[in-house]
């Protein structure tokens, strides 16, 4: 699997395109806490908005996306490389193309779209889910499947009713391993030469309901409010803005050279995003795609400003650390 070939999407997702439920996806780093207290970087690739970057919410389906917007703004690592500061990783500009579960076509069938997301990358051999997972992917074995963009797992993606929809909700994630991936939820996409079932979308409801009963998943899980410390995307973002009328304004200008311009800036939006429940990766990245870090010219000293971001948050004296 490589993000470095011109995307060509599979011909099985070609009749999705008439449909406004695409949206381009970027990697998202941010730290989790271990049992015992060792902190892990976990890579996410949640959806983004094609015109600005920022991230969105999948419930909110006036900013879902025609195809074609999506489409023209992917970039392959190639690009990326192109594109990016040296000393940092090209692949962390790369840009894909997903889709989100639920819109309906003239046929209704759309509405029915539903994915078994296998994820083997955190399994080792020797996990007794690693054969688990693997015997449960070649139950669904009728219906078009591709690699996930990080090439060690995959997507089956078919039909199922909306009775099984309902007992799944958005995504419902089966034992560390597996992802169901329903109402609402986002979904990768990658090229047409990363299939590996050659198929057409399939009714996927047989084998689908017998994993929802296996598992004794019968009712989509309550949503619960995210704690304290752990605002990610969209909803560190709004809760910033809440919080203090002049957030907006100061991310969405520019800075000139000198005076620790960007580092007061900065520091006062971190301040703000970390008051507000957002954690240091999600205020890092909120940031970083703004326009005060993105349009200001470079400073005094020729340092890019998403050079100097990156040591405030992450070089030896970090602002985070510091903020109350």
């Amino acid at each position: 699997m490589t993000l470095d070939l011109p995307f060509i999407l599979p011909p099985q997702l070609e009749p999705l395109t008439t449909l406004k439920i695409w949206a381009n996806w970027r990697p998202y780093g941010r730290q989790v806490r271990n049992p015992d207290g060792t902190k892990t970087m976990k890579v996410g690739k949640p959806p983004i908005n094609p015109l600005n970057g920022t991230f969105l919410k999948s419930s909110d389906q006036s900013l879902w996306f025609p195809y074609e917007t999506c489409r023209e703004r992917i970039v392959t690592l190639s690009m990326a490389r192109g594109r990016t500061t040296p000393g940092f990783d090209p692949a962390a500009n790369v840009k894909g193309l997903g889709l989100f579960h639920g819109a309906v076509n003239d046929e209704g069938r759309a509405s029915n779209l539903t994915t078994i997301d296998f994820d083997f990358k955190a399994l080792p051999r020797d996990d007794a889910r690693w054969v688990w997972a693997r015997d449960w992917l070649r139950r669904f074995d009728m219906s078009f499947t591709q690699t996930s963009p990080s090439g060690q797992g995959c997507h089956v993606m078919g039909w199922a009713s909306d009775e099984l929809r309902s007992r799944i909700g958005a995504t419902r994630p089966v034992r560390g391993c597996i992802d169901i991936i329903a109402q609402m939820g986002f979904l990768t996409i990658t090229s047409v030469e990363n299939t590996l079932r050659n198929l057409p979308l399939a009714d996927i409801s047989e084998p689908l309901a017998a994993l929802l009963d296996a598992e004794g998943i019968t009712a989509a899980p309550p949503v619960a409010p995210s704690p304290p410390g752990t605002l990610e995307g969209l909803e560190a973002y709004y809760a910033a803005c809440r919080l203090d009328k002049r957030f907006q304004p100061l991310l969405c200008r520019t800075v000139e050279p000198g005076n620790r311009n960007y580092n007061f800036a900065v520091t006062t939006l971190a301040g703000t995003l970390k008051q507000a429940g957002a954690t240091e990766m999600a205020a890092y990245q909120i940031i970083l795609e703004a326009t005060i870090t993105r349009r200001s010219p470079p400073s005094a000293k020729g340092e890019a400003r998403d050079d100097k971001l990156h040591r405030l948050f992450f070089g030896p004296k970090p602002i985070w650390e510091r903020l109350k």
